[in-house]
């Protein structure tokens, strides 16, 4: 789990794996030779993708950025948060 600081907030990445996502579809109209030269992509050109989120702890509130898919629930448990009903913004 990686950790920094900006200002007083505290920012935490929250991952829940990964996953494969076709490379074209990832990198729009960039074109494959620029991209590939910095991630491979297999043999159907995919590409390993993180399913990372951001808590942010401003000191009076934790706010988690959610990318929408997959479950949060056992890193933001280690992170020190425990579960509830999040607002919505």
């Amino acid at each position: 789990m990686h950790r920094t600081s900006l200002g007083d907030f505290e920012l935490t990445i929250v991952s829940d794996g990964t996953y494969f996502l076709d490379g074209g579809a990832f990198f729009g109209v960039v074109p494959k030779t620029l991209w590939s030269k910095k991630i491979m992509p297999d043999e159907q050109n995919r590409i390993n993708t993180g399913l990372n989120s951001l808590l942010v702890r401003t000191g009076d509130k934790n706010i988690l950025i959610e990318t929408g898919i997959g479950n949060k629930l056992p890193d933001l448990q280690t992170a020190g948060q425990t579960p509830r009903q999040p607002a919505r913004s």
